[in-house]
């Protein structure tokens, strides 16, 4: 009873208390033009940004963690993902931040914040799921390089970062906030359901769990840089104004960070109870043969 009700308290915590009070923290950001539409590293204060998110993830993957010992993964994932949720909406339009700001220099910068938001993000969902109350001792092993490199895992999570970029691409149509974490979040479903199912399909020899979330974290930093090829890093302000912005260049990286915790999850659970099913099915004919 204890354990049912805190599923229910502590997201909610995350989301109506704890969110906003760590949201309030990037509120003072400004971009060149004193506006709020900023991102953690573009802006007038890059090196504040930076501090001041670090310690919103922190804050958010600890809350997660604690959560996660207490009742669960699931319930440390979604409570660290909807108090980064918050954090994100406080950043403000990024297609606003391409019309001010817009150069080759703005792209390879939110790539890399991109990165080391996805980073952290990572290595905060291994800790949540080293930590759950429900991960099973064997399921906590490490994954070496060579793991990672098997081909059916490559092939894999690149197929996961695609399939992020394109469902972005295609629910991220404008740069409103809830518009562009929506993108993110059916971004890091896709990325959820797909590889898996591309690494079960080619059979890998040595599973590596969090290959989705790798996926996500490749995602958000290919994203940005598509801006090179589509519109072109010199024609992001004429695609503000026509309001051609591809939907992938309207996801900040604290979109991706959130949805990561929030999406990829639900993905991971959709193709565990597929294939799940897909086996079942499969092993019913040999079972009515041998008896």
């Amino acid at each position: 009873m204890v354990r049912a009700v805190g599923r229910w308290v502590l997201p909610c915590l995350a989301l109506f208390i704890i969110g906003p009070l760590l949201s309030g923290l990037i509120g003072d950001l400004r971009a060149v033009d004193g506006g709020p539409d900023v991102t953690l590293l573009v802006g007038t204060t890059p090196l504040l940004g930076l501090v001041l998110g670090v310690i919103c993830v922190a804050v958010a993957l600890l809350y997660g963690a604690i959560a996660g010992k207490m009742l669960g993964e699931r319930t440390g994932t979604l409570s660290a993902g909807l108090m980064l949720a918050w954090v994100a909406w406080g950043t403000g339009d990024l297609t606003k931040v391409w019309r001010f700001s817009g150069s080759s220099s703005t792209l390879l910068t939110v790539a890399v914040e991109a990165a080391l938001l996805g980073a952290v993000c990572l290595a905060g969902v291994m800790f949540i799921h080293k930590m759950a109350l429900d991960t099973k001792p064997a399921a906590t092993k490490s994954s070496t390089k060579k793991d990672l490199m098997q081909p059916p895992i490559f092939v894999g999570i690149l197929a996961g970062a695609a399939a992020a970029i394109a469902l972005a691409w295609i629910v991220g149509f404008s740069g409103a906030r809830g518009q562009a974490l929506m993108a993110a979040v059916a971004g890091a479903i896709g990325a959820g359901v797909v590889t898996p199912m591309v690494i079960a399909a080619m059979g890998a020899d040595r599973p590596v769990w969090f290959a989705p979330f790798l996926a996500l974290l490749v995602a958000g930093i290919v994203a940005p840089l598509i801006g090179f090829i589509a519109p072109g890093a010199e024609h992001l302000e004429k695609a503000f104004i026509n309001a051609t912005m591809p939907g992938a260049l309207v996801v900040q990286p604290l979109d991706w960070a959130a949805g990561m915790l929030l999406g990829v999850p639900i993905g991971m659970a959709w193709t565990a109870a597929s294939i799940g099913k897909v086996e079942e099915s499969a092993s019913r004919p040999a079972a009515s043969t041998t008896s």
